[in-house]
């Protein structure tokens, strides 16, 4: 990565509908925010393209069945990486003025999120066939969603054969949940796929190291949610992969047990629970990204990806993608 030229910013926005057919607002000035995270809530963006015609701007909004339902956002540096940072179905249009000279119009998408909120399933597997790949499946063929699930420590206990025959009945997105804590593991839809991946695991790829010359701006720091940090936009950096930050340079916090009244005196208060957490360091820098969002203006400075990490156990196996 440290040879990638990260100038030259290239940015590429269509609105599709279900007929292939779309509209390239590539040219126009646009700013953008999308959200990625490692939680089960569908990822979000919001877009916004100034300056419209009105032809245009009713064009995608105007008709009656609506006739643009698919907004793909590309993003990156012509010369270096570039990719797909956003890819969903629009959910809602906000139209306005931002001065006196530009108008806007706002395109609200969200990623799978009609596949969250409305799949079920129904189904049911004899005891002989309850192994953890005939669950996946069932969770697959209810949604029409491929499951990625990554390959941990845990496998062995996943993987057993259940005792008792099983039966799948309800919304898709409860049963997703229950099968990730049996697994400890999160699950997230994300990269086309149901993503499933264990605790101490993450994705395969080649972690994205972050320094000075690699894009990392500002100085990375420890909080209660994780090891946050900025680099200029990055389309490798994914939910569930790696990056890799030298943990001299994070900024990094120290409490105090806190202060409590009891029986009306102020007493120090010595229990664990009255600690404010902070997320752990990694010894080897090694952290698995759990919130990605990228902001940009083609037009002004923004062009940043915002991490949340989490620190990886050194000791964890390494792991396998399993489709």
């Amino acid at each position: 990565m440290i040879n990638e030229q990260q100038y030259l910013r290239e940015c590429f926005l269509v609105v599709a509908g279900d007929s292939g057919e779309g509209i390239d607002l590539s040219q126009m000035h646009i700013k953008f925010h999308i959200t990625q995270s490692d939680k089960e809530s569908p990822n979000a963006a919001v877009i916004r393209v100034f300056n419209l015609s009105e032809d245009t701007v009713r064009r995608i909004t105007g008709k009656t069945p609506v006739e643009f339902t698919r907004v793909v956002l590309k993003a990156g540096y012509k010369n270096g990486s570039s990719g797909t940072i956003f890819d969903g179905t629009i959910k809602q249009f906000r139209k306005g003025r931002e001065n006196a000279t530009d108008t806007y119009l706002d395109i609200l998408a969200s990623y799978l999120d009609i596949e969250y909120n409305h799949a079920l399933v129904n189904a049911s597997l004899p005891a002989e066939q309850t192994s953890l790949d005939n669950r996946l499946k069932v969770l697959s063929n209810a949604t029409g969603i491929p499951v990625n699930y990554v390959v941990g420590s845990n496998e062995g206990a996943g993987g057993v054969v259940l005792s008792r025959g099983k039966v799948f009945w309800g919304q898709a997105r409860v049963y997703a949940r229950s099968l990730a804590d049996t697994l400890q593991s999160t699950w997230s839809l994300n990269n086309g796929t149901i993503q499933i991946i264990p605790f101490q695991s993450y994705l395969p790829n080649e972690a994205v190291v972050l320094t000075s010359r690699t894009g990392l701006v500002g100085v990375p720091e420890q909080t209660e949610e994780g090891i946050k940090c900025r680099c200029l936009l990055n389309p490798k950096i994914q939910v569930g992969g790696r990056i890799q930050i030298d943990n001299a340079s994070i900024n990094t916090t120290f409490a105090q047990a806190s202060q409590a009244f009891e029986g009306g005196q102020l007493a120090f208060n010595r229990n664990i629970d009255a600690l404010q957490r902070f997320a752990d360091i990694a010894a080897d820098g090694q952290y698995r990204v759990y919130v990605a969002e990228h902001v940009g203006d083609t037009r002004g400075n923004e062009w940043y990806t915002d991490i949340i990490g989490l620190a990886i156990d050194s000791s964890s196996e390494k792991v396998q993608a399993k489709n």
